[in-house]
């Protein structure tokens, strides 16, 4: 019976504003005025609450945009969308509340009190800096675009929760460093400017630019081996020709004894193993 309620009003506000919309433009072309014609917005979807006190503040923001400000609707169709956003401890909080006006000045209020604990939800967003996976050594650039956004958007909202980061550059480095993968971290080294102290923009700004680097120079050619008349893969086909030997191991001269036969490249013999390519 409650959804039915509410559906029913949803129904009835929908009708009301779409009357009162026709209304005012036929007023608006009356008095001669001009009406810029918009295309329509895609509708917020508005994120699920669970809990998670970094979440909160991004909830709650959306939340009061979408639904709390819109003065079309009443606090008793508010308490039904707010409940309705809520899921796990958060709903048992406003579930049992009675449904009236009251009750939605009061859900917000309960909600406030038990999940905007400034002290948790920056320490929630340290910690996701600090369990960063580490870049693995053969990293691409999808990870690093991925890496440097989550550093981002947590460092963005200690920002915005009136955390001094730009106080934090030496720990956050610490931080950040240990996660890069070796290439990385020495290269952004000689890279930077060594007479300036680091700056966490300054590591993300490089760190942007290896991603690029690596997606322009990403070229993968699909290259297909050569078939018989009846659609067999012909193996001679694609046989290497026989070239002097390029084998790194025949450059030292401590990986004598790896190799079988006389390399040509070196005009040496060494006994044992099958490894070079440009042995006859």
């Amino acid at each position: 019976m409650e959804n039915i309620y509410f559906q029913c009003l949803t129904v009835l506000n929908e009708q009301i504003n779409l009357k009162h919309g026709a209304n005012d433009k036929d007023m608006s072309q009356e008095s001669g005025s001009t009406i810029t014609s918009r295309g329509k917005l895609p509708n917020i979807v508005i994120p699920t609450f669970s809990g998670q006190y970094s979440e909160y503040v991004t909830f709650i923001g959306i939340f009061k945009s979408v639904i709390h400000t819109n003065k079309a609707i009443d606090n008793i169709q508010k308490l039904y969308y707010l409940r309705t956003f809520l899921k796990g401890q958060p709903y048992e909080f406003v579930k049992n509340l009675p449904l009236n006006s009251e009750s939605y000045n009061e859900a917000m209020q309960l909600l406030h009190n038990r999940y905007y604990n400034k002290y948790k939800i920056i320490s929630e967003h340290v910690n996701a800096l600090l369990d960063l996976e580490k870049l693995s050594t053969f990293v691409g650039a999808k990870e690093i675009r991925q890496f440097v956004s989550t550093i981002r958007q947590n460092l963005a909202a200690l920002n915005n929760l009136d955390a001094n980061v730009d106080a934090w550059n030496p720990i956050l480095l610490g931080i950040v460093t240990r996660k890069l993968d070796t290439y990385s971290a020495r290269s952004y080294q000689l890279e930077r400017n060594q007479e300036q102290e680091p700056t966490m923009g300054d590591l993300l700004a490089y760190m942007d630019k290896r991603a690029l680097a690596l997606e322009n120079t990403d070229v993968k050619q699909d290259v297909a081996a050569p078939t018989t008349a009846k659609g067999r893969v012909s193996l001679a086909a694609t046989a290497k020709p026989a070239m002097d030997c390029i084998y790194w191991k025949c450059m030292f001269p401590w990986a004598r004894g790896l190799l079988t036969t006389p390399c040509r490249s070196l005009s040496l013999t060494y006994p044992a193993r099958p490894f070079c390519a440009g042995t006859s």
